[in-house]
This record gives C-alpha cells, structure tokens and sequence, in this order.
C-alpha cells in the first residue's frame, strides 16, 4: 500500500487527531488508519471512480 493518504467515508462517528466527526464526514488518513478504520467498521474507503476526462466510469460506458 502506498504512503499516500486514503479517503475514508466515516460510517459512524469517530475521533482521528483529537477531532470529533461524525457520520457521512469524508476524512483522509494514512493507508494503515484507513485499514483499520474498515476493518472495524467504522469507516468505507471512498474509491475514486472518475476518468481521466472527467466523466464517471458509469457515464463513460453510456
């Protein structure tokens, strides 16, 4: 996994870093915080699903 910092949509409230957010909030954390995170259930990771001219994969398909 790389070192870059991964995006996590919380799922339920959660503390990182002495902040409090809560559920919905996107928060991007290292790649073994992010791991955990999922791994416990408290977070999903935010994939990324954009093409490189900007459109969705699902409306690229169209």
């Amino acid at each position: 996994m790389s070192n870059q910092n991964v995006a996590v949509r919380l799922k339920k409230p959660h503390t990182h870093a002495g902040v409090e957010y809560e559920v919905g909030t996107e928060i991007s954390v290292p790649p073994m915080d992010a791991e955990w995170l999922t791994a416990v259930g408290v977070g999903d990771l935010v994939i990324n699903d954009k093409e490189p001219d900007g459109k969705s994969g699902k409306e690229a398909k169209k």
